[in-house]
Formats: structure tokens, C-alpha cells, sequence
């Protein structure tokens, strides 16, 4: 399956797992509240399904770095550290 439709299974589960709660909150329905614990488990086993399938994806992407050189150059020398020089400095009278 793809990330897409466990989304869309997701969403799903939210909407139906939402009726269910209510009926258990509002009516006192005891097999609501064991249907809403079930949903949540689903929820969990799709979630992590899909985190997976996320991670696995971000692997085969390509790392880019933060500078590129073009192929026969070579990366340019880092700046050369400033020295203050202390001869031109003029002391107040």
C-alpha cells in the first residue's frame, strides 16, 4: 500500500473511531468503548506502517550537500585569519 492510501485509511478510522466515541461518551455503550480501543490499536499498527514506509523512502533520496564545485575544480581556499597590526595604532595625547 501507499503512503497516500494508508493516509486515506487513516482518516477513515479517525472519522469512524469519532461516532464511536461519541456513541460510548454520550449513550454509555459498552461495545463503542471496546470498538474505540480496537480503532486505536489500528491506528497505532497504520501509523507506524506508515512512518516506516516514510523512512524507508527518505533513505533513497539523494543527500545534497551545502556546496557544490563543478566537476575539475577544487573547493576555494578557506580566508586567511586578519591580524590587527599594532604599528598603526596612534595612542590619544
Amino acid at each position: 500500500m501507499s503512503t497516500n492510501a494508508n493516509f486515506n485509511e487513516l482518516k477513515s478510522l479517525i472519522l469512524s473511531l469519532e461516532y464511536e466515541l461519541n456513541k460510548f461518551e454520550t449513550k454509555k455503550v459498552k461495545v463503542s468503548g471496546q470498538r474505540v480501543r480496537n480503532s486505536l490499536l489500528t491506528v497505532k499498527k497504520l501509523a507506524d506502517k506508515m512512518r516506516k514506509e516514510i523512512s524507508d523512502k527518505l533513505k533513497e533520496l539523494p543527500v545534497r550537500s551545502l556546496r557544490t564545485v563543478p566537476a575539475g575544480e577544487e573547493f576555494p581556499s578557506p580566508p586567511q585569519k586578519l591580524t590587527r597590526s599594532t604599528s598603526s595604532y596612534v595612542s590619544p595625547s
